[in-house]
């Protein structure tokens, strides 16, 4: 038999989606595993490498902080320089208004891993990494300034349906406005 349903309620409302923290040891694990297939010893190996310095034309550099951590606090002088690039690069729309903020007695000796300029962006120095570096960097380089962004907001609408015995809904959104998904997600990977 055909049953008949109405449809008893729309709603829609604006979601917004916020960024991940910067990256601490764990969760730098997580992602890389998940993202780009490394175990959690290889990614440790290639963090050391970016951590000890790369040869970049003629100098050796750090690219990023310690990679032992557990701090998703960022330094305000990186945060500073970072919000000049997001405003250069993106616009105004795209700086994020959301500080970390870090609990008094919080001892974190380390910031979250993060490049240790953020004007060495991952294309500009591909030349000189190895892919798995240039990989890993990547993904540090791009979830720390998304860390930094606007949420992403989506529009949101849930239809509910009903009939004399249930009740069933159907949820779907669409993207209004891409904030840190612009550098950092499913999309810009």
């Amino acid at each position: 038999t055909l049953m008949s349903f109405v449809v008893s309620d729309i709603t829609n409302k604006l979601v917004n989606k916020n960024s991940s923290p910067a990256f601490t040891t764990s969760t730098l694990q997580q992602e890389a595993s998940t993202k780009i297939g490394f175990s959690p010893s290889q990614t440790m190996r290639i963090a050391q490498r970016l951590y000890e310095g790369k040869n970049i034309g003629d100098e050796t550099v750090g690219l990023i902080t310690y990679m032992r951590t557990d701090s998703t606090r960022l330094a305000d002088l990186f945060v500073s320089s970072a919000n000049d690039y997001i405003t250069k690069n993106y616009g105004n729309r795209y700086l994020g208004s959301i500080k970390i903020k870090n609990s008094k007695n919080m001892q974190d000796a380390h910031e979250a891993i993060r490049p240790t300029s953020v004007t060495r962006n991952p294309e500009d120095i591909k030349e000189y990494l190895d892919l798995d570096e240039y990989r890993l960097y990547k993904l540090i380089y791009n979830r720390t300034i998304a860390s930094l962004m606007a949420p992403a907001k989506f529009n949101q609408t849930k239809v509910e349906f009903t009939n004399t015995n249930s009740k069933w809904s159907v949820t779907g959104q669409n993207l209004e406005f891409d904030g840190y998904l612009k550098v950092y997600g499913k999309t810009a990977e």
